[in-house]
């Protein structure tokens, strides 16, 4: 077990860089956190893990962080909403920050905990449990598009624009939507995308467009043609991979990783992560998203200190091949906004 005053006196030396650096005071002002709150928050974690598990901070475990979190009694249960925001909002960057400096190297796993700890506890995901959004549980096989509604309507203060108009709130945050859809297949990103048009069900018309804009620019055909035996040049076999990918696409229920969705949100911001200038400007146009629900601080990416293999993990540049699989065609999906709006109403 390490020795409990080293630790702390480690812990304070990290945590007075943390907060001498310009781009993490500017996160707090951002995100309206006062200073001495954040530090409070930082002391209070890193103290009851110490207290709960014993162990420096590079030994932390999504278990252990978890176990202290959930732990009876424990003040992180008893948190509001917002307050939690801010909480996990000063330690999501905090994790990065500690991983930059090298005194960390697993900040996703403790910020992934951290994800879980609020969906499972906080009003955002209040409707995990719930059989439906409008008739199905997570369209079915595992995404609730409730949930990112709700994280990006807090997060804005949005609340009552998304209860009045929740059509015009995913279509304005449509990109954002779907880099939040933790849970989704490929399906339910277009679903997702023909509601933000006003569309109750996608039409051929509509799946198709937004296949080519979205997501064949990202397909490599040629891994796909010599993977089949198929000779692109001849007109009906490249038709024949194209109806490949665009089935599986379609059809396959296996959740889309984050990376993939970044990709997603990109295209529909019609600028897409080609280089690193589109990667810089997907940063500055997702900042609060990325700061809040990433861990991400975008203003790192131009000092030494920015790690750009764990960048490049959320935002790979290379073109990615589906699985083509020969499923069975799945259940019609569908989503009614109405129960979404309903649990805006009930969150205020």
């Amino acid at each position: 077990m390490a020795d409990k005053k080293h630790m702390e006196e480690t812990l304070q030396q990290w945590a007075d860089g943390f907060f001498a650096q310009a781009e993490n005071q500017g996160m707090l002002e951002q995100f309206g956190i006062d200073s001495d709150d954040a530090r409070l928050i930082i002391e209070e974690f890193t103290r009851d893990m110490f207290a709960s598990s014993g162990r420096e901070v590079r030994r932390w475990t999504r278990k252990s962080v978890l176990a202290m979190l959930n732990q009876k009694g424990s003040s992180w249960l008893k948190l509001t909403d917002e307050q939690w925001l801010d909480a996990a909002s000063v330690m999501y960057a905090y994790m990065a920050y500690l991983q930059n400096q090298h005194h960390m190297d697993n900040a996703d796993t403790i910020s992934s905990a951290l994800d879980d700890f609020g969906d499972a506890q906080f009003s955002f995901s209040d409707m995990e449990d719930d059989d439906d959004f409008g008739g199905t549980k997570a369209t079915g096989d595992g995404f609730n598009p409730s949930i990112p509604i709700m994280k990006l309507a807090a997060l804005y203060g949005e609340d009552e624009q998304a209860k009045g108009d929740i059509t015009a709130f995913a279509h304005d945050h449509l990109s954002e939507l779907v880099m939040l859809a933790d849970g989704a297949d490929g399906m339910d990103l277009i679903l997702l995308s023909a509601l933000a048009a006003g569309q109750a069900s996608p039409s051929d018309e509509f799946l198709n467009r937004w296949f080519d804009q979205v997501v064949r620019p990202e397909i490599d055909f040629d891994s796909i043609a010599s993977e089949h035996k198929l000779n692109l040049t001849k007109p009906e076999q490249r038709r024949k991979a194209e109806k490949m990918v665009l089935d599986s696409f379609v059809n396959d229920p296996s959740e889309l990783p984050s990376e993939i969705r970044m990709q997603f949100a990109a295209r529909i911001d019609g600028d897409p992560i080609v280089d690193a200038a589109s990667q810089m400007r997907f940063f500055a146009r997702h900042d609060k998203v990325l700061r809040r629900y990433f861990g991400f601080n975008p203003d790192a990416s131009a000092t030494d200190e920015f790690d750009q293999a764990r960048a490049g993990q959320r935002f790979g540049q290379a073109n990615h091949v589906p699985t083509v699989k020969t499923a069975p065609h799945k259940p019609a999906k569908v989503i009614d906004l109405a129960d979404a709006r309903k649990k805006l109403e009930e969150k205020n």
